[in-house]
């Protein structure tokens, strides 16, 4: 091959032909601005609730810590189940909370 042909099989352009990955990465980028309000809002809230900057941290603390926890152990157990089922029954559970959240709010 060519450097020309190495050069526009390795570019962008390829990249952005790729419908799936197109959508992918469009999903992904939905999931994370969600992901961001829903701490930006999930801090305003406990903000207005207590009035306190400290609880304010702790939240934010304290939100970190499942992901630390959880991670390693979650992604070998997720291996071994349906991939589809597991992001349906973890997409429920996090609507659950946050509307039980608003609910009790």
């Amino acid at each position: 091959m060519d450097e020309k042909a190495i050069k526009e099989k390795m570019s962008y352009k390829v990249l952005f032909k790729e419908t799936e990955y197109m959508k992918y990465i469009i999903g992904k980028l939905i999931s994370r601005f969600g992901d961001s309000l829903d701490i930006v809002a999930y801090g305003w809230m406990v903000f207005k609730l207590t009035g306190s900057a400290a609880m304010l941290a702790t939240l934010y603390a304290v939100n970190g810590i499942p992901s630390i926890l959880f991670n390693i152990i979650s992604g070998v157990v997720v291996s071994y189940l349906p991939k589809k089922r597991v992001v349906y029954l973890c997409d429920i559970g996090r609507g659950l909370t946050v509307f039980l959240t608003a609910f009790l709010l």
